[in-house]
């Protein structure tokens, strides 16, 4: 169980950070290179093609970050609780949310670990 209640906490702190840390993506005609929110905002302050395109993905990497903060919370309070298959329907939520990111490695492995438990 403590296993598990790491990897959540772990899943929270990383989902908390998707824009800040970010990862490679380009915008614009150009390909240019906006890697988070802090460069996106930098790249529309110094009016660079694509910014506009690039602070209004990496507003909603940061909504949804935080979208799956307050999930991973009630998640953790519902897995310490036991009852594992609202804890599993949170984390398939968290796991949707990520995938419109095209990745699943932070709340992939909690889903699977609750799945685990159930079966």
């Amino acid at each position: 169980m403590e296993q598990v209640v790491n990897m959540i906490h772990e899943a929270v702190r990383q989902s908390d950070n998707w824009a800040r840390k970010g990862w490679s993506l380009v915008f614009g005609p150009n390909d240019r290179e906006i890697r988070s929110l802090a460069e996106a905002q930098k790249a529309q302050e110094q009016g660079l093609e694509g910014a506009a395109d690039a602070l209004a993905y990496w507003r909603e990497v940061a909504d949804s970050g935080r979208r799956c903060v307050e999930l991973g919370h009630r998640l953790l309070r519902l897995y310490r609780q036991g009852r594992l298959n609202q804890a599993l329907d949170l984390a398939q939520e968290c796991v949707l949310i990520e995938k419109q990111y095209g990745c699943d490695s932070t709340w992939g492995p909690v889903m699977n670990a609750i799945e685990a438990q159930i079966h």
